[in-house]
């Protein structure tokens, strides 16, 4: 029936992130000169994963904080939002999307080192989003199951960081 193919879709995140965002990553990845990519690694690589690294954990942690001191007057209603599911918000926020920006250089025509590293840096970001949104939604469905994320699970959590960031650069690398 129909309602069975309905039924049998993946959920949305399975479509974003293993249809949908390998395409447009693909494509800004083609875009890209290599020399003047490869000339900056360095800096795009600090920018973006160091970048979104102070982003994600900035605005998680204000965030927690901003939650846990909000004044009374403000007569908000008060939700039980889990720091994990805080994190999962700020791991979402934290992709920088440079688009207008490097129209604006295009249009302008700023020098092609600065448009390069930019450009790189969006797309490392992307990336780099994506696996604090794996890990942040991983301890969500920990919570979720009624057991507290332990020392461990965050341990775990960042060392996946390495893992999946360095395994990506590593078979990125080799094809």
């Amino acid at each position: 029936t129909h309602g069975s193919e309905i039924d049998n879709m993946p959920p949305f995140q399975t479509l974003f992130f293993f249809i949908l965002l390998p395409p447009k990553m693909l494509a800004s990845a083609f875009s890209l000169h290599k020399k003047e990519f490869i000339n900056n690694l360095s800096t795009v690589l600090l920018h973006a994963v160091l970048g979104t690294a102070i982003n994600f954990l900035l605005v998680g942690g204000c965030l927690c904080i901003a939650i846990d001191y909000r004044p009374e007057y403000f007569h908000v209603p008060s939700y039980s939002t889990s720091p994990a599911e805080i994190f999962l918000f700020s791991s979402l926020i934290s992709a920088v999307e440079p688009e207008s920006v490097l129209n604006i250089f295009e249009s302008v025509g700023v020098s092609p080192q600065l448009h390069y590293l930019v450009k790189g840096e969006s797309i490392i970001n992307d990336g780099v989003s994506f696996v604090f949104y794996s890990m942040t939604d991983s301890f969500t469905k920990i919570e979720a199951t009624g057991d507290t994320i332990t020392s461990v699970n965050i341990v775990l959590g960042i060392l996946s960081f390495f893992t999946i960031s360095l395994g990506g650069l590593i078979i990125g690398m080799l094809l």
